[in-house]
């Protein structure tokens, strides 16, 4: 099952994960498992209600063995993930948000074309499409806080800074 994007599209607020896990193709709901419960605490300790964020991935299918290195050839990004990242970048322009949230490396690549979330989480940076001129925080994936907890409050304070810069 698909997995699409959920969320008003008047929203201020777009989140961007890497790709579905398996609750996510059986619900095809973005962040309805481990890592949905992660961020829906983080974000009520933010301040911030799911109900008014556009919520979506770069792609809508989950990578064999769950590894989204599978949507490379040879270090390249594959013809999917290209149309991934193009699908991607007209939900940004169709949602117009003030602000993109990128979970992840993944997504901080293929919005803005930097590597290295840890360096860049919680850096405010300026973006445009077609003219659409936007602000993107990255933050680290909850799958990550998953693996390491001391990073749910981190994951916490990026996303006060959301509510700010929102």
């Amino acid at each position: 099952m698909r997995c699409v994007a959920v969320g008003p599209t008047t929203a201020k607020v777009m989140l961007v994960g890497e790709a579905p896990g398996a609750v996510e193709e059986q619900t095809g709901v973005p962040f309805t498992g481990g890592a949905g419960k992660i961020l829906d605490a983080a974000l009520r300790s933010a301040g911030l209600r799911r109900s008014s964020l556009y919520i979506t991935n770069i792609m809508q299918v989950r990578p064999e063995g769950n590894d989204f290195k599978k949507f490379y050839i040879k270090g390249a990004p594959s013809p999917e993930l290209q149309d991934g990242i193009a699908r991607l970048r007209k939900e940004i322009l169709k949602v117009k948000p003030n602000v993109v949230v990128a979970l992840g490396n993944e997504p901080l690549k293929a919005i803005v074309g930097l590597e290295g979330i840890t360096k860049w989480r919680g850096s405010v940076l300026r973006c445009g499409l077609e003219g659409w001129e936007f602000k993107v925080i990255p933050a680290y994936h909850p799958a990550a806080v998953m693996r390491n907890w001391k990073w749910f409050p981190i994951l916490v304070l990026d996303l006060k800074k959301v509510v700010r810069e929102q």
